[in-house]
């Protein structure tokens, strides 16, 4: 009777022993991820300040103002829809006719030719080419 309580009693240390080996195992492993996490959060802190403050740079009244300045001084006027071209309007050079250094004419017309015929596949299957 004495072995049997002697094997209990070695057998609940040594589960014991692997139950704490376990424990602080698993302890380490979430303090080692803690400690990520919290680099992580910190990186994360540092590029919202550096964006905030390229956010406050970017919509200076000032930088603003003058972009305005700049760009709009520039008589800009609204895009009337006859300046936009349709592909199949603007004319295409003769074959036979090339500049002095262009190589690839030639080569270049079966391509063109292809790319005229997807274009108009797909302005007659709906106006796009995602399908």
């Amino acid at each position: 009777m004495t072995k049997f309580w002697g094997v209990g009693i070695i057998s609940v240390v040594i589960l014991s022993a692997f139950g704490m080996y376990s424990l602080k195992l698993n302890t380490t492993r979430a303090d080692k991820r803690v400690e990520q996490l919290r680099i992580e959060l910190v990186k994360r802190q540092e590029e919202i300040k550096m964006l905030r403050a390229e956010w406050a740079f970017l919509n200076n009244p000032d930088r603003l103002e003058a972009l305005v300045a700049e760009y709009l001084s520039q008589d800009l006027q609204m895009t009337e829809p006859g300046q936009i071209a349709e592909l199949a309007n603007v004319p295409l050079r003769p074959v036979g006719e090339s500049d002095e250094g262009d190589q690839l004419g030639p080569e270049l017309e079966y391509e063109v030719e292809e790319l005229e015929r997807l274009l108009s596949d797909s302005f007659s299957r709906g106006g796009n080419s995602d399908g």
